[in-house]
């Protein structure tokens, strides 16, 4: 037989049967014992209801102080001497405890302690009363509160530095702060000299009053800028005798790329001379110094310069060989000759034949006879020294052609005018009423190129 032991767990209690079987298994079991355990349920108890109980066994970590209620297991530690989670730690994390406090600063010097109080868990790093070391000054204090009295101090300069006292220092007398001190200069003499040592031995700004230098002393004269180059004099019976031994002195200013007058700069302050062209634009030309190469031709600032040949076809003689646009195909000649239309104090009129048209040529010039004229190029109703082209349109119209510029080179002006003509002319438009010219945008040029005059009055 067999015996099979149950045991029940109903509520709180145990319960303990033992069954026995037969070997065949045909016989019906039958109850060999029958034991009965009844087991006490266990006492849990929440008194602070803060969820945790102080009993072991009753599902809760258990409350190690089951008296307050912000103590239990797994709780905010707070830093108050207690042990707020109950894990046998008391305060860990904590700097101290909320509310201590503790000194801070120091009692050393002028300084004073103070306190700082302990916030969260930590040291607040407020010094409540402190006083604070400020940087030393000289007083007899110790600013600093390091134990030591005016130490690391930057003593000012004295009050006189001329001389042997340039770059003495003041000392520090404590209470009665910083005094001259002129003690530790041993060329120093006080009130007035009597050394004559070349020395500023009183500090006053002057050296040897009464001696002008040291017997046998030297000194530097002349200078060394440019080609010069300073001597020496010296001192003979107290007085600098005024002879420059070794000087080279200045000399005018020549173009060389020295400097020969020993100012500092090159070549400054000459007169250059005139370029070897002066036909044309090149007339009042001048060179430009090149240093070492000496002068040199320089047609660089005469916009209308041209070398080599002429392309402007302007009515100048822009590459200054006497010759006005030579190569350039003028628009017209005057192969048909010239009659005088209208003459008065300032303005002559011609008719002129061209190979397409009859022309109108009207000079305005200051009656002053024989001569060369620059011809201006301004607004016809201002005009004092210019040409006026009017040309038949072909449709019934004209079309004006103002100078721009050019010259007028007239041999003879007497009862018989002769002259030569050349000039650069644009088209304009020409107010009626008030004699404004204009040029026409895109409109057309005309080209003089010594154009011949030949008539008489």
């Amino acid at each position: 037989m067999k015996c099979l032991i149950a045991a029940l767990l109903l509520l709180t209690s145990v319960i303990s049967v033992t069954f026995c079987l037969s070997a065949t298994n045909k016989e019906p079991p039958s109850l060999a014992s029958t034991t009965f355990l009844l087991l006490s349920s266990p006492i849990c108890t929440d008194a602070d209801s803060d969820g945790f109980y102080a009993e072991k066994n009753c599902k809760t970590l258990v409350d190690c102080n089951d008296n307050d209620q912000a103590i239990y297991p797994m709780a905010d530690e707070v830093c108050n001497e207690l042990d707020d989670d109950c894990d046998g730690t008391v305060d860990e994390g904590c700097d101290c405890v909320n509310d201590e406090t503790r000194s801070c600063g120091n009692d050393v010097g002028e300084c004073t302690a103070g306190f700082e109080t302990c916030v969260n868990g930590a040291w607040n790093g407020v010094c409540v009363g402190e006083i604070t070391p400020v940087p030393e000054v000289c007083d007899g204090l110790d600013n600093d509160c390091n134990s030591s009295l005016d130490d690391g101090l930057t003593a000012p300069p004295n009050s006189m530095q001329n001389g042997v006292c340039n770059g003495s220092t003041q000392s520090c007398s404590g209470p009665g702060g910083w005094v001259d001190d002129y003690t530790g200069i041993a060329t120093y003499e006080a009130g007035s000299e009597t050394s004559c040592d070349a020395r500023d031995n009183d500090c006053d700004g002057t050296v040897d009053e009464g001696c002008d230098c040291v017997n046998d002393e030297t000194r530097s004269c002349g200078n060394d800028v440019g080609e010069c180059t300073a001597g020496f004099e010296t001192c003979v019976n107290g007085a600098w005798n005024g002879v420059c031994v070794g000087e080279i002195t200045p000399v005018p200013e020549v173009c060389d790329g020295l400097d020969n007058d020993c100012n500092g700069s090159l070549d400054d302050g000459l007169t250059a001379p005139p370029n070897s062209m002066q036909n044309g634009v090149c007339n009042s030309s001048t060179q430009s110094c090149s240093g070492p190469g000496g002068w040199v031709d320089d047609y660089t600032e005469i916009a209308t310069y041209e070398a080599g040949s002429e392309t402007s076809c302007d009515a100048l003689d822009n590459d200054c060989d006497a010759e006005v646009d030579e190569g350039c195909d003028c628009s017209f000649d005057n192969s048909g000759g010239e009659n005088i239309i209208e003459n008065n104090a300032s303005t002559l009129v011609y008719e002129a034949n061209n190979s397409f048209a009859i022309l109108n040529i009207e000079m305005h010039l200051p009656p002053s006879g024989s001569g060369t004229y620059i011809i201006n190029s301004n607004n016809y109703n201002m005009c004092t020294q210019c040409i006026l082209i009017t040309e038949d349109d072909g449709s019934g119209g004209v079309r004006y052609f103002l100078s721009d510029s050019g010259t007028l080179v007239i041999s003879s002006w007497d009862t018989t005018f002769t002259g030569t003509l050349s000039a650069y002319l644009v088209e304009v438009t020409i107010d009626p009423n008030t004699f404004e010219s204009l040029p026409v945008p895109d409109g057309g040029t005309k080209c003089l190129d010594n154009y011949l005059f030949n008539a008489n009055f």
